[in-house]
């Protein structure tokens, strides 16, 4: 059964200033916090906040008595490199021309028993086009089948590379879970503009889940979205109206954030500022990624005292990196919605730190190579009280 929909926000008077005098709009336009004809799930939950001085922490607040608590898995980018689908290559048969069983061998089990488990696709998935790695990237089918034996409910599409081979590969990505997986959600790439104004709505466990994805501009021709697939972006001006549009339909906000590789090693004053704002607007929980490395996770706290949770980059789940590419998270966790005070509560966070060597991944424990250059990374981004190895 397919437990998801999508609701289509219409633009309000909000926007006028942003329109020509005299033009009718034709297509879907942009969602208001206000919007005047949108489908009734939930009630209004709170004012929106401003930026709070109160310093970010890693303390966690108790699950609510009251309501649903439903517990989330959730990984980074799925980077294939030619290495890694040779590999599956080599492990195929007639039946099956690229078999990932031996990629996927230590985690394939990690992600059942999770309420909703999350992925982010980096690389286009079809069997229209030649498989290709760096740097216009294609994978072979076998592995979003591979994704969904995983136990995966929720693909994350924002990334840059969705548009390698341009409109062509976007739609071809798109159409491979529409055709063969129709009860999988997808969010963050859009056949068009319009479309990324429809909200994703998933429902689990008595609460609605909406998703959204954006990604910071990176490439001259990854912004040219005006004629075709499309990626919101996160310098868009549309961002804090669909962000508390959302928030207003569902319980809890999640957001995909993709960001630029310009800040190795350090989150930038313009991760933390933009994540910030996101969580003033509504969102719950951000999960960075495309950065090709781990890096920090905290609480951000709004003005009314509520907070959200942000990894700024969850890694890679596999890739044909090496060094910071090699290691990525599992993040596992709890949200609660409280039904009576409508506050979302993040806790119960675990990480599990993910190596891939020779195209396997390897949960940490299961690792037997040299581990000594991984705890460093680890110990410079993730608390350890998160860390479970």
């Amino acid at each position: 059964m397919i437990n998801f929909k999508s609701i289509v926000l219409l633009l309000t008077t909000a926007l006028s200033l942003f329109s020509f005098g005299g033009c009718e709009k034709k297509e879907k336009e942009p969602p208001t916090e206000n919007s005047s004809n949108v489908q009734t799930i939930k009630e209004d939950k709170k004012s929106d906040s401003e930026i709070s001085a109160e310093p970010a922490t890693t303390e966690e607040e108790e699950m609510p008595h009251t309501g649903g608590v439903v517990h989330i898995s959730c990984v980074g980018d799925t980077l294939i490199h030619s290495s890694i689908y040779e590999q599956a290559m080599s492990h195929g048969d007639l039946y099956k021309k690229y078999n990932f069983d031996e990629t996927f061998k230590n985690v394939k089990d990690m992600f059942k028993s999770a309420d909703l488990s999350i992925v982010c696709q980096d690389t286009i998935i079809t069997d229209t086009l030649e498989p290709s790695g760096y740097p216009n990237f294609c994978t072979p089918s076998q592995m979003g089948d591979a994704l969904i034996d995983m136990g995966f409910d929720v693909i994350a599409m924002n990334s840059p590379h969705m548009l390698d081979y341009e409109n062509s590969g976007a739609y071809e990505a798109l159409k491979f879970w529409e055709k063969k997986y129709p009860e999988i959600m997808t969010f963050g790439l859009y056949k068009k503009q319009s479309d990324s104004y429809s909200i994703n709505i998933y429902s689990v466990g008595g609460m609605n889940i909406a998703f959204l994805g954006f990604s910071q501009p990176q490439y001259d021709y990854y912004t040219d979205n005006s004629n075709g697939a499309y990626l919101m972006q996160t310098d868009s001006q549309e961002l804090e109206q669909i962000i508390k549009a959302a928030k207003k339909e569902a319980d809890v906000v999640i957001v995909s954030a993709g960001f630029s590789q310009d800040n190795y090693g350090y989150v930038s004053d313009y991760q933390r500022n933009l994540c910030q704002d996101m969580v003033n607007w509504g969102a719950d929980l951000i999960l960075g990624r495309s950065q090709r490395e781990i890096k920090p996770c905290e609480y951000l706290t709004r003005q009314d005292g509520s907070r959200g949770f942000v990894f700024y980059s969850l890694g890679n789940f596999v890739s044909g990196m090496d060094s910071s590419g090699a290691i990525g998270i599992c993040a596992d966790l709890d949200i609660g919605y409280d039904i009576r005070s409508h506050k979302v509560t993040i806790g119960n966070i675990q990480i599990t730190p993910l190596i891939t060597e020779n195209g396997i991944v390897y949960p940490y424990s299961a690792y037997t190579g040299d581990k000594a250059y991984f705890d460093q990374i680890l110990s410079n981004n993730i608390p350890n009280e998160y860390i479970k190895k």
